[in-house]
């Protein structure tokens, strides 16, 4: 009897065993599954992302960025410090076209259209249709999965190539404050927060649903405070933000005169 329990223990551990085995086996099936999906996510999200972006270098040539197409006949939206470098409103070319390559290596003249200096945005337009471009996303929520795709200007090798990062929209902002100086603007941010690493050359970048890949912003800056390693700052441009109507409207008044 006393062999008999102990023989039974054994078996009973045995079976416990390859019990446990076969479940680690199955979760690490599922952690490689999970990764090879996120993988094919990314590599669909720089596929259908890269024909829309343009690299942009401002009018006096001091400044390059990353623009993207919103509309399939060219209008373009970027960071306003990208568009306009170091020139000001008194600067006879404040108002010049900016230098724009398209990811195939096309470069082509980009028109101001709208500046909107408080939200560091602007929309230019260049000539020709049929371009791919961005669907605009209704509004941003956290926790959301987001891409964003530029121009890194800190690696030599990658200066023509898109930089493709991703992270998660760390929390919804409600209440506007200024960059960098944390004035108050009032009760709807056009800004929002992300984990995603981004880089030098990347202002003006588009900030997108890594699974919709429909356009939630476009990136601004880092939000750096003391040792934390900053969040990436990027503006609301979504149908239920503030700014949308005016960069709709401004689209609007420009094809009217065309």
């Amino acid at each position: 009897m006393v062999f008999r329990g102990i023989f039974e223990r054994r078996r009973q551990r045995k079976a416990l065993l390859a019990t446990v085995n076969a479940l680690r086996a199955t979760v690490e099936a599922l952690e490689v599954d999970l990764t090879q999906r996120l993988d094919m996510r990314v590599h669909a999200a720089r596929e259908a992302a890269t024909p829309c972006l343009l690299q942009i270098q401002s009018a006096d040539e001091s400044k390059n960025g990353t623009g993207f197409l919103v509309t399939e006949d060219g209008f373009v939206l970027t960071a306003y410090h990208v568009r306009t470098g170091q020139l000001t409103r008194q600067n006879l070319a404040y108002n010049s076209p900016c230098r724009a390559t398209l990811f195939n290596g096309t470069v082509v003249p980009c028109e101001p259209v709208e500046d909107f200096p408080d939200l560091d945005l602007s929309l230019m337009k260049m000539a020709g249709r049929s371009f791919s471009c961005f669907e605009t996303a209704i509004y941003v929520t956290e926790d959301k999965t987001v891409a964003v795709i530029g121009y890194c200007l800190e690696y030599e090798g990658t200066l023509h190539i898109p930089n493709l990062t991703i992270g998660r929209v760390s929390t919804v902002v409600h209440t506007a404050l200024t960059l960098p100086n944390g004035v108050f603007m009032g009760p709807d941010a056009p800004h929002q927060l992300c984990t995603a690493n981004v880089n030098t050359g990347d202002s003006g970048a588009p900030v997108f649903d890594l699974v919709s890949l429909q356009l939630l912003g476009v990136f601004r800056s880092l939000h750096k405070r003391s040792e934390d390693q900053g969040q990436a700052v990027f503006m609301d441009v979504t149908r239920g933000a503030g700014v949308w109507p005016r960069i709709r409207a401004a689209i609007d008044r420009h094809r009217a005169i065309l």
